[in-house]
């Protein structure tokens, strides 16, 4: 019934939906191979298919999204990326022809290829795709839609993120109080902070070459630090990053040690994350001398 022109295009569509659902399948069963095939198949049948709207987009999105988790997990980044590009593409066409519902998708596949393009060394080709997203979430926090907010201090902390790695610090820094001043849960904290601890080990050149000195990286960690204190935030958490601030802000090495004793027995893996950043630290300033 594929080839028949009077239902082909159902079938097609119909065997298309089996494909992609096999092909996650398969990924869960580290049938990657088979997942792979899975996915290029449905992506043949979708060639010159015209479906109900924008369904054969849909299709197609789901379809190389599933195709570049099986390249990310064999290790085959140029080919994750050439698939990521053709569904972010794909989901801009959409955005553009005005389907917001489609935006937690849009940027989803937008960020895995950002994270692409910041694996392959090549975080200024990231910027542009980043900030796309952080325009169509700000469009749909503005808007007033529920999903707004989270969506809004997601994209914006992936632009903290593209322009660190460019060197971009003071353009980094812009968008960090964007999304401090939206989300203040403890990820957000811990990600804000994280992007001042990181500034304090670079020398003095690196810093002013990013248009942030270091006397403005301490001044804005002081205020950060003082928004940590107020907001409600995982008390175990938030004496975390008061560790890593008096390592690396007062060089006290021997408080980041006691705040490592405190924590290193728990289970909850945010907190063995924040550990391990902690005991970094003091690896540095040791590294340094205090």
């Amino acid at each position: 019934p594929v080839d028949n022109p009077e239902t082909g295009a159902k079938y097609r569509l119909q065997l298309v939906t089996t494909l992609i659902n096999m092909t996650g399948l398969y990924a869960q069963q580290r049938l990657l191979d088979q997942g792979l095939a899975s996915a290029e198949e449905a992506l043949g049948l979708l060639e010159g298919l015209d479906g109900p709207a924008n369904s054969t987009k849909l299709l197609r999105i789901g379809a190389l999204q599933n195709k570049a988790t099986l390249h990310l997990e064999l290790r085959q980044l140029p080919e994750a990326e050439a698939a990521l590009r053709g569904a972010v593409e794909l989901g801009a066409e959409l955005m553009a022809g005005g389907a917001p519902q489609l935006l937690p998708q849009a940027v989803d596949a937008s960020g895995r290829l950002v994270g692409v393009l910041r694996a392959l060394k090549r975080p200024e080709e990231a910027v542009p795709i980043a900030e796309r997203s952080a325009r169509w979430a700000e469009a749909a926090y503005e808007a007033g839609s529920p999903i707004g907010p989270q969506l809004y201090v997601g994209t914006q902390l992936q632009l903290v993120d593209v322009y660190f790695a460019t060197d971009a610090f003071a353009q980094a820094e812009d968008h960090l109080w964007k999304a401090v001043d939206i989300g203040g849960d403890g990820r957000t904290m811990t990600m804000a902070t994280g992007f001042y601890f990181s500034l304090l080990k670079y020398d003095d050149r690196r810093l002013e070459a990013g248009d942030l000195p270091r006397p403005e990286v301490l001044e804005a960690l002081t205020e950060l630090m003082e928004r940590v204190a107020e907001k409600e935030i995982p008390p175990e958490i938030a004496d975390l990053i008061r560790g890593r601030y008096a390592v690396l802000a007062d060089r006290k090495v021997e408080i980041g040690e006691a705040t490592i004793a405190r924590h290193e027995t728990s289970d909850a893996a945010a907190i063995r994350q924040l550990v391990g950043m902690v005991r970094q630290d003091v690896d540095f300033v040791r590294g340094t001398g205090t």
